[in-house]
């Protein structure tokens, strides 16, 4: 079921505006053209549950890149 931000903005309980800045943020939306976006609520739900888990995801991701690439030389 793909949502459009006001219906997304309801599942999460939350204004349209913080949607936009969810997304700028990093959650997961799919663009159909210029006016038309949709969101899975798995992503609503997952980009949630890194926002209350309070983990910096990309600063994590930076790190393990970091080993890898240490690793490789």
């Amino acid at each position: 079921m793909w949502m459009n931000i006001p219906a997304a903005a309801e599942y999460a309980g939350v204004s349209r505006s913080t949607i936009g800045r969810w997304m700028d943020d990093g959650m997961v939306y799919h663009r159909l053209n210029h006016n038309n976006v949709r969101i899975h609520p798995d992503d609503v739900d997952a980009f949630i549950r890194r926002f209350k888990s309070g983990v910096d995801v990309d600063a994590e991701v930076a790190a393990i890149m970091a080993k890898i690439r240490r690793g490789k030389k």
